[in-house]
């Protein structure tokens, strides 16, 4: 054998009068390594350059449905009328752009999201859309950091599962529309917890531990329920590397400490200058506690007769009913305290409800369905926003896989333990208090880094054919789907409530019409539906300027035509007035015995609405109709219903096989025929 690269056995090949390159095939053995080497090289230079490619297509992916379902949502009442805490939170970034910037009073509610809109206001004035397409910037952010945090713990092609996994939850962009902060907290939940990494990567910077207190000051100021956390975060980072002298483990947990204080100390010294008290953050916590433990706590938000739901009245209503049981004025931090010391009361009174209740709620935490705060994930994506559809993964889907991820990472990578302590804590600080959508969202940048770490962790077993491992695994999964999606009373209540919320933003839009139809389609699902009633004759009155007399008043008009009688019937109807309807229905067939709609709209409301549903009324009127315009498919296929209802099967199917004659591709008929027959064989 020759070896080219020698160059005395080059000069004998030369010496033999041997030309190498005109030896048989050795051209095409050069040509074909030549390929290979060029097919190598560009592998390689693929392999460097396809990380930055792919992560550029993912956050591509998350800007670009960010700004569609913005476009989307521009249909929507809600896009121009902030609601409950949007309204209080939009409020307040008035007055700070207004030059209100300390206010007045200790803060109830969490500062930093009304200081965002505050300084968003104050550059580009009250611009609802730059507000949202800066949440959608956060948003994509938000995906980034994900991707730094998890190229740390796992490496570069997992991080980019993780990635892509926040890039597909459908929280981020439901979120990034609404005036709320939980864009912050899912931002700043990524960023503590790949600063916690980082720290950890490097124990001996003080400013990575810094930057860590820093992020997590923040996050206090987004979320009160951090201050629970807050110790057992300092704590970690004394322990971490324990091999370490005391003294740099003293300076981390100081660094840390220091981080906190100087972004909540300002707001402590602010609280104590207005109002006189020496509040951390705000004095929300007491009465949140007792929203969630109390006689009529169910797991979610609690409505009591003495408290308006909304931010704006809700202090003032707790601390009015504090001061009616207590006897004497109270100032905030008391009135936090007295509604702990009444939480506590209930619990040590009823500890078996209260253990059952926090059951309930440590299965809420986790459960795909997302409970309807301030809006519906459920409303909003059905009627507005189709687009949220892409995203799709939900908390009970990514909870299973994330936490076995977490026990596996957390064993064997001590960097992950920051990120572990971190979602674990923080769910459970959760689980007192009360869960709706919105409150679960900071442990969702962990959750997706561990489920990636999970699948890393899949694909290591399947190579080293660990069975026992992977079955286990996969009796994890299927247990954590089961709890995650097996229905609650939360997920099976009838959507009646978000009906109303989306009714009155357009009744307060002006869209009457519209609110009067889901006032309409509110009024069956709830259960005490006295309020939405008055509302639905509110926007009855807004319509015609009255109330449903307007509609008698035209109706008795001498000149009054039988066809805007039916029309006046149809109004009835959509006023959830049937009794009305079918008066000025007959009305109307009496004054024209040709009016083919009258006798029509009657059958049909009689055999389908639920207060007047006659089926021997709705036949007769129906076959009047007919009788006037035998030919109308529609009318006959009703009528055929209406005998499949009362069992006269014969006759539902001669008018089934009549329309068929007439058009045989009609759905309904066939559809219906079908039925007949399939029931027919049983």
């Amino acid at each position: 054998m020759t070896d080219a690269s020698n160059p005395n056995q080059a000069q004998r090949d030369s010496s033999h009068g041997r030309d190498l390159s005109r030896q048989p095939g050795t051209e095409s053995k050069v040509n074909a390594d030549l390929k290979k080497s060029r097919v190598n090289s560009f592998l390689r230079s693929w392999e460097g350059r396809s990380t930055p490619i792919i992560l550029g297509l993912i956050l591509t992916f998350s800007s670009i449905l960010g700004v569609v379902c913005i476009i989307q949502f521009r249909n929507s009442p809600f896009f121009q009328l902030p609601i409950i805490d949007e309204e209080s939170y939009v409020e307040w970034g008035k007055k700070i752009a207004e030059g209100e910037i300390l206010g007045n009073t200790i803060f109830y509610q969490d500062p930093l999201y009304p200081y965002f809109l505050g300084l968003v206001f104050s550059a580009a004035g009250t611009n609802f859309l730059l507000v949202r397409l800066l949440q959608v910037l956060l948003g994509t952010l938000s995906v980034a950091v994900v991707f730094w945090m998890g190229k740390k713990l796992l490496g570069e092609k997992p991080a980019l599962a993780a990635a892509g996994i926040m890039a597909l939850y459908h929280g981020l962009y439901y979120f990034e529309l609404q005036f709320l902060k939980e864009i912050l907290v899912i931002l700043f939940s990524a960023v503590s917890c790949a600063l916690g990494v980082a720290a950890a990567d490097k124990p001996s910077s003080p400013r990575r531990w810094i930057g860590l207190g820093l992020s997590l000051g923040l996050l206090t100021l987004l979320r009160g329920n951090f201050q629970a956390i807050l110790p057992f975060l300092v704590i970690w980072a004394f322990i971490y590397a324990w091999e370490d002298p005391w003294r740099e483990r003293l300076l981390r947990a100081a660094a840390v400490s220091l981080g906190l204080a100087l972004v909540i100390a300002p707001v402590t010294v602010r609280n104590h200058a207005v109002g006189g008290e020496w509040v951390l953050t705000t004095s929300q916590g007491g009465a949140n506690f007792y929203i969630g433990n109390n006689p009529l706590a169910d797991g979610s938000y609690a409505k009591f007769s003495f408290v308006r739901p909304n931010p704006q009245w809700e202090g003032a209503d707790f601390r009015g009913e504090a001061e009616k049981r207590a006897g004497r004025p109270l100032t905030p931090s008391e009135v936090s305290r007295f509604w702990y010391r009444e939480a506590f009361a209930w619990i040590r009174a009823n500890p078996g409800q209260a253990g059952r209740l926090w059951l309930h709620k440590a299965r809420l935490m986790i459960h795909q369905f997302e409970i309807p705060d301030n809006h519906s994930l459920y409303v909003i994506r059905q009627l507005f926003v189709p687009a949220l559809w892409l995203a799709i993964w939900g908390f009970g889907s990514l909870w299973g896989p994330g936490l076995i991820g977490l026990w596996v990472m957390a064993r064997r990578n001590p960097r992950a333990w920051y990120p572990a302590l971190f979602a674990l804590l923080y769910a459970l600080s959760m689980i007192p208090f009360f869960i709706v959508d919105r409150y679960r969202v900071a442990v969702v940048p962990a959750l997706a880094v561990f489920t990636a770490g999970f699948g890393v962790w899949i694909i290591q077993q399947w190579k080293q054919s660990r069975r026992g491992r992977l079955a286990l695994a996969a009796s994890g999964l299927a247990l954590s789907f089961a709890i995650g999606f097996w229905p609650t009373r939360e997920s099976q209540n009838p959507p009646g409530y978000d009906y109303c919320i989306l009714a009155d933003a357009y009744f307060n839009t002006g869209h009457f019409e519209e609110a009067l139809t889901w006032y309409n389609r509110s009024i069956p699902l709830l259960s005490q539906p006295d309020i939405v009633i008055q509302k639905r004759a509110e926007a009855i009155r807004a319509i015609f300027g009255g109330d449903i007399s307007a509609i008698l008043q035209e109706a008795q008009r001498p000149n009054t035509t039988s066809a805007r009688l039916a029309d006046l019937g149809q109004q009835a109807e959509k006023l959830g007035e049937p009794n009305l309807a079918a008066v000025l229905y007959e009305w109307a067939a009496f004054k024209d015995t040709n009016n083919f709609s009258a006798p029509a709209r009657l059958g049909l409301l009689y055999c389908n609405s639920p207060q007047m549903k006659n089926f021997a009324k709705g036949i007769s009127s129906l076959r009047k109709a007919l009788a006037i315009n035998p030919h109308d498919l529609e009318t006959m296929d009703a009528l055929g219903n209406c005998y499949f209802q009362v069992g006269d099967t014969l006759s539902a199917r001669a008018q089934w096989e009549t329309i068929l004659k007439v058009q045989p591709a009609h759905l309904a008929a066939n559809r219906n025929l079908k039925l007949l027959w399939s029931r027919a064989k049983k």
